[in-house]
């Protein structure tokens, strides 16, 4: 008998590869491809396209919020403030060089109807924020009572300039949407949080207290802060005495805490700002 030739049986499986009649199926619970949720594309959420989020596009849903429009009444010289207020703070109402603040923060003219609690008992849930009053980035003497009756909530975010994540939140509100991606404490709901202080829906204020070397805060580390993360709408203020810091006892930082539209505390917290920013995304990302 002549030699059988099995040179085409080997070259078909090399083509066709080993196959079985037996159909393999997904566990339950799992799929088939080579991530940990339940359909069949590569990313780990449970729709069809290729983003981490729960709808079916492919990139995050854009950021809805509405820009808050400021009415300030008669402003004769344009500078952003009512005559009304610039009589009151006594700057000039027809010269637009004179202004309340160089940064345009707010100014209230009802802040000394807000009873200042003194330094002596530290800060908790409900209880009114003492009257701190600090340079800025501009070298002005910042009374943070004037933050207060403007509408809405004001984060009052305690920084330093040697810690890195408080930079990396810095990066963030003026603009670096990854500059928070590395951290465990990162939520994707918090995405559209800088368009809040962006279009005015809440007040971000940044307190420094030490410097690059554990030192107490200066001027100039404001100042070195804002040329490094400008900023127009968030003063940075000098806690040159560590008051804010010694009342808040701030354990773990950036730390936010909100305060009301009467400068009290609300959902008071010692360490972090995920608490304070879960309470944002609940109020007005949601």
């Amino acid at each position: 008998m002549g030699r059988v030739d099995h040179s085409w049986i080997i070259l078909a499986l090399l083509v066709l590869g080993c196959t079985s009649d037996k159909k393999e199926e997904p566990t339950e619970g799992f799929e088939a491809d080579a991530d940990t949720d339940t359909d069949a594309d590569t990313d780990a959420d449970t729709d069809t396209d290729t983003d981490t989020d729960t709808d079916a596009d492919t990139g995050p849903a854009p950021c809805d919020v509405a820009t808050r429009v400021i009415d300030v009444g008669t402003d004769t010289d344009g500078d952003g403030y009512s005559d009304e207020d610039e009589v009151h703070a006594g700057t000039d109402p027809t010269d637009p060089a004179s202004v309340v603040y160089t940064g345009g923060w707010p100014y209230n003219q009802d802040k000394d109807a807000i009873v200042d609690p003194g330094w002596e008992i530290p800060g908790e849930d409900g209880a009114t924020l003492p009257r701190f009053v600090g340079l800025d980035q501009y070298g002005q003497t910042v009374d943070i009572y004037d933050f207060a009756n403007q509408g809405v909530t004001t984060v009052l975010d305690m920084s330093t300039e040697w810690c890195g994540p408080c930079n990396a939140v810095a990066d963030w509100l003026g603009g670096d949407e990854d500059a928070l991606l590395g951290y465990p404490w990162w939520k994707e709901e918090y995405r559209c949080i800088p368009d809040l202080v962006n279009k005015r829906q809440i007040q971000w204020i940044t307190v420094l207290y030490e410097d690059g070397a554990h030192e107490d805060a200066t001027l100039e580390v404001a100042q070195r802060w804002h040329e490094s993360h400008p900023h127009d709408l968030i003063p940075v203020l000098v806690d040159e005495e560590k008051l804010l810091h010694a009342h808040i006892r701030a354990t773990g930082i950036p730390n936010a805490n909100l305060l009301t539209e009467t400068m009290v505390f609300d959902g008071f917290d010692d360490r972090g700002l995920d608490g304070a920013f879960d309470t944002l995304v609940e109020r007005y990302l949601e």
